[in-house]
């Protein structure tokens, strides 16, 4: 299942999904982006597979691959919360 919440109004959209694949994520952004009608300037996810590649130090991590091309065809900034953070889902910033 994608979950993607916003920081303001806390509108939240869901998708049920089969898997947990990238090909899975990434829909979730296209069919998320078709529904509000917009891209929002800045998404912070936790520590997902599909998102993270690597952590680099204790406060920073390598997004993947997919994940990056995702965010310049969009033209949008990633963010990503570390694991002691208490925010464990994606959140949708501004439209």
């Amino acid at each position: 299942m994608a979950v993607m919440t916003t920081a303001r109004g806390n509108y939240r959209f869901a998708y049920l999904y089969q898997n947990q694949k990238m090909e899975s994520f990434l829909d979730s952004h296209v069919r998320f982006f078709n529904h509000v009608g917009g891209v929002h300037k800045e998404i912070v996810y936790d520590n997902m597979k599909v998102a993270v590649a690597k952590f680099v130090s204790k406060t920073e991590k390598e997004p993947t691959e997919d994940l990056l091309k995702l965010s310049m065809y969009y033209v949008l900034n990633i963010d990503s919360v570390m694991p002691d953070v208490e925010m464990k889902k994606t959140m949708w910033k501004d439209l």
